[in-house]
């Protein structure tokens, strides 16, 4: 015969499980839908619209299974108690998101085949030897576990990004023109040169980026002073939100304002068809990714015109690294083009040409330079 405490947890354990049972579908009932991700900076899957066809195709299945996971109630709140456990455990990666120390994350850099950088370096040749008239220019900025090596979790090696960049510069063109900034950033890493959360460079470390270009490329003298300003104390970034890990040390976020002397400059958003007096998009300072704080985030095409008195016109081609180094650029350049190729679709020769294009940056991080097929894609 059973005792009054085996009973009890009989009985206890049916009645949890069914809470569980009726109580989750009940949520997804009751609480209505999210459709964006806040933390993920993503879309969420909403309910399928039910249809023959792609139950037939297996659409329908996979879409509902997206739904669930989406909108299970605290979903993401349950994912980041799950990574606290597991870190607390001795795990270090999540999402290709490795847990380094002092809380600063890195991005899971694999190493670059050969017929890469082969791929790579002939379509870029084959683009310079087009516009043999042109000044090409190249910064291809490697991230922060080559400036940070020793705050990698341990027994972490990642492939060597100099070594990389070293071998594909050789088989370039001699006539371009590369900004190298290793040895710079490795004298300043005392300064903040990376987000801790995120992938990108902090502002400062586009600013030590841009004045190794302005001494080696342009061969000019930075006339202006900058002033830091603070528009973000709390940011958390993509490889927070990616991993689930945040840390208790906040990321700040600042922009660097110029004084009185600077260039006036007008912004045209192209496919938006939008214009605007300001490389900074203010209402993004306080949402949840105050990076896109620089031209509200990526676009295909922005038109840069500037009151700078020179008549060079630059066609900058870039990832989201060179959205913080923009700004620098508008007192050396009458015009400056911006096109990112994961979202440009258009004939880049044609714009070269109607742009009356003098000088050309290919301006990105080491790791989308040669993960992201979009640049070859662009320029064959």
């Amino acid at each position: 015969m059973k005792t009054m405490k085996e009973i009890i947890q009989s009985y206890g354990t049916s009645m949890v499980s069914l809470c569980f049972i009726i109580g989750v579908p009940l949520c997804y009932v009751l609480i209505p839908d999210q459709v964006n991700s806040i933390e993920e900076n993503r879309t969420l899957q909403q309910m399928p619209k039910l249809h023959i066809a792609d139950i037939l195709q297996k659409q329908y299945q996979d879409d509902m299974s997206s739904y669930l996971n989406d909108q299970f109630p605290k979903r993401f709140a349950l994912h980041k108690q799950k990574v606290s456990l597991e870190h607390a455990l001795g795990n270090n990666e999540f999402s290709s998101v490795l847990i380094g120390k002092n809380d600063m994350l890195f991005q899971d850099i694999p190493a670059i085949e050969d017929t890469k950088i082969k791929q790579l370096s002939d379509t870029i040749n084959s683009f310079v030897k087009q516009y043999h008239k042109i000044n090409i220019h190249m910064l291809i900025a490697v991230n922060k576990a080559e400036i940070y090596p020793e705050n990698l979790p341990a027994h972490i090696t990642l492939p060597s990004q100099k070594k990389t960049l070293s071998s594909f510069y050789k088989t370039l063109n001699k006539k371009i023109k590369i900004t190298d900034i290793e040895d710079h950033f490795l004298d300043q890493k005392k300064e903040n040169l990376y987000y801790r959360s995120d992938h990108h460079w902090t502002t400062k470390g586009a600013y030590e980026a841009f004045q190794v270009y302005l001494k080696n490329d342009l061969k000019a003298k930075n006339t202006l002073h900058y002033e830091p300003y603070v528009i973000h104390q709390t940011f958390q970034g993509a490889l927070a939100n990616t991993s689930g890990y945040y840390s208790k040390k906040d990321d700040q976020v600042e922009i660097y304002v110029p004084d009185k002397n600077d260039p006036d400059v007008l912004v045209e958003y192209v496919n938006e068809k939008e214009k605007a007096a300001s490389v900074y998009v203010e209402s993004k300072a306080s949402s949840s990714n105050p990076y896109e704080v620089f031209f509200g985030g990526n676009h295909a095409l922005i038109q840069m015109t500037t009151s700078s008195d020179t008549d060079k016109r630059l066609l900058v081609i870039k990832d989201s690294y060179a959205n913080a180094f923009l700004p620098f650029l508008t007192p050396y350049y009458h015009e400056i083009t911006v096109i990112d190729p994961r979202y440009y679709m258009d004939d880049v020769n044609d714009l070269m040409k109607n742009r009356n294009i003098t000088d050309v940056l290919f301006l990105y991080n080491f790791n989308t330079f040669f993960t992201d097929s979009s640049l070859v894609n662009l320029l064959q």
